[in-house]
C-alpha cells in the first residue's frame, strides 16, 4: 500500500480499505449492502472540487501505466477485485485521485 500519508488523509484511506474489506465480506456471505452516506452530502462534496484538484500527477500516470500494462482500466480493476486484493485497489485509487481531491 502506498505510504507517507498523514492526518485526515491517512484516516480516510485506512477507512477506505476497511470499507472495502467489510463490503467484500458482506458480499461473500450474501448480506444486504447499504450505503451510510447520503446522496445529497456526496453531491455537495463533489461540487466543492476545483478543476486544479483533479489534475493527474505525471509520476502517478507513469506508475499506473506500469500497473495497467496496456490493459483497459476496468479489466485491471476486475482482476484485483477477483483476487480480493484490496491493498492494490486502494493503491490504484490513491494514484488516480490526487491528495487534494481525497480531502473533500
Amino acid at each position: 500500500m502506498l505510504s507517507s500519508m498523514e492526518g485526515k488523509t491517512a484516516d480516510f484511506q485506512e477507512d477506505t480499505v476497511l470499507d472495502m474489506f467489510i463490503y467484500q465480506t458482506g458480499r461473500k456471505y450474501k448480506k444486504e449492502i447499504v450505503g451510510l452516506e447520503d446522496a445529497k452530502e456526496s453531491i455537495i462534496q463533489l461540487m466543492k472540487i476545483n478543476e486544479e484538484d483533479v489534475k493527474p500527477v505525471e509520476e502517478n500516470i507513469q506508475i499506473l501505466t506500469k500497473i495497467f500494462k496496456n490493459r483497459p482500466f476496468i479489466t485491471v480493476l476486475n482482476e484485483y477485485y477477483r483476487e480480493k486484493d484490496v491493498v492494490m485497489l486502494d493503491s490504484i485509487y490513491k494514484l488516480i485521485f490526487p491528495k487534494k481531491l481525497m480531502m473533500h
